[in-house]
């Protein structure tokens, strides 16, 4: 996985000491409250977390990555960030083909980023810089290409760039410069962290990741159908559950599994119906595309999908 350079700066220090000594900021905020009661708007309350976020050394450097990409897809950050259930990062697949050549696909993607409307103005904190890591770094994937596939699925969702070690990172440096005497005292940021050298270690939090408890045994027969083994995912513990998907309530390589079932299930009804649309259309026009190099498509499309698809239709 690649991984974000991280800086190791001091934090200015900040005009005031508020919320009984464990933040340092130079607004009167109540850390402890709810992030929806920063004020009467939701969007405003939202700006405010951002302006938080921004007095961080972290925060800023991926708040400033997430501004670039919301520009090139012609939106403000603003107005991708919104109040939820959970906190979670939703990036749906927009996907077009033209009637003159359906076998070819043309793939785009539209996100949201929602922050769960229940959580303290602390913990909201954290859970924007997450979600921003994942907006700002993840590779957008291809479902409907031939390497779509679940370990190529679970590893980036886990280890890739912008996947859940990164964010996780990011979130804790984040912490540890926003509220230095908070993070010493009770975080579980500390794990993963090395004091004498000041970093946070990657390869503790992939482990920390992998960790599934008692799904260790499910997780092992749901891979065999696909032709995977245990070893095939050489981090993955039957120690007990460390990171729990706010999507699932699972451990995440177990919910990678469920995901990854929910998207090709999906992928395969699209290309059904797209199949059928091709083959219509042929037998419609005998003409189009020339004939024999549209039923030549047409087979080469049908082997694919069939192949792919059966075992989940």
């Amino acid at each position: 996985m690649k991984t974000i350079l991280f800086l190791i700066l001091l934090l200015q220090p900040f005009c005031k000491c508020l919320a009984r000594g464990e933040y340092l900021f130079e607004d009167e905020i109540n850390f402890n409250g709810k992030w929806v009661r920063l004020y009467k708007n939701e969007d405003q309350s939202i700006k405010k977390l951002i302006e938080i976020l921004e007095k961080s050394e972290m925060g800023s450097r991926i708040l400033l990555a997430a501004k670039r990409k919301a520009l090139l897809r012609g939106s403000k950050l603003t107005d991708l960030i919104k109040g939820g259930s959970v906190s979670l990062t939703d990036t749906t697949l927009v996907r077009k083909f033209s009637p003159q050549n359906p076998e070819k696909l043309f793939i785009s993607t539209r996100a949201k980023i929602y922050l769960d409307r229940g959580l303290k103005v602390v913990d909201a904190i954290m859970d924007l810089a997450h979600e921003l890591t994942h907006f700002a770094l993840r590779d957008p994937f291809n479902p409907y290409k031939k390497s779509f596939a679940l370990k190529s699925f679970i590893v980036e969702m886990i280890e890739g760039r912008g996947g859940e070690v990164e964010a996780y990172l990011v979130e804790c440096r984040v912490y540890k410069e926003l509220f230095p005497k908070y993070f010493y005292r009770k975080s579980n940021c500390l794990k993963i962290y090395n004091r004498k050298t000041d970093r946070f270690s990657r390869k503790k939090g992939v482990a920390k990741f992998y960790q599934i408890g008692g799904h260790f045994r499910g997780f092992r027969r749901e891979v065999k159908n696909f032709n995977l083994r245990s070893k095939d995912f050489p981090h993955l513990s039957s120690r007990p559950s460390y990171f729990i998907s706010s999507s699932y309530g699972l451990p995440y390589p177990v919910a990678a599994v469920k995901e990854f079932l929910s998207i090709i299930r999906k992928v395969c009804q699209n290309d059904m119906k797209r199949l059928q649309f091709f083959q219509n259309k042929i037998t419609r026009k005998p003409t189009f595309d020339d004939q024999y190099q549209g039923k030549n498509k047409l087979k080469n499309m049908k082997t694919f999908i069939l192949s792919r698809c059966q075992k989940y239709l």
